[in-house]
């Protein structure tokens, strides 16, 4: 018996079409995935096709891909010992978040 314990693992799925199809690898950074959706939404001319599909509803997704977007860019601890709410070191992940956001995001 082998006993396997995951956490909290967060996945990209991608479109290996879509990559192919256009000549790119898949995104490594939060910066290719912007430029890649963005080169493929302007390529492909499709309304229906969204750049990059998140849990952006107010739910537990939300804070989830939150986290995550702060981590990646070691944002560092968002609470305190007394769960008082703190700044992230960064203000990175916000500005990226906002612009990419308006331009290739798709919430639901």
């Amino acid at each position: 018996m082998v006993s396997v314990r995951l956490g909290a693992l967060m996945l990209l799925y991608y479109r290996k079409d879509l990559l192919d199809k256009h000549g790119f690898a898949p995104p490594e950074t939060w910066a290719d995935l912007e430029r890649i959706a963005r080169v493929i939404l302007e390529r492909e001319a499709d309304p229906q096709l969204a750049g990059f599909v998140w849990q952006g509803s107010a739910y537990e997704g939300l804070t989830c891909n939150a986290l995550e977007w702060i981590d990646s860019y070691r944002g560092g601890t968002i609470i305190d010992l007394y769960a008082r709410p703190l700044a992230p070191r960064s203000s990175r992940p916000n500005s990226v978040w906002s612009r990419i956001s308006r331009r290739c995001w798709r919430s639901h």
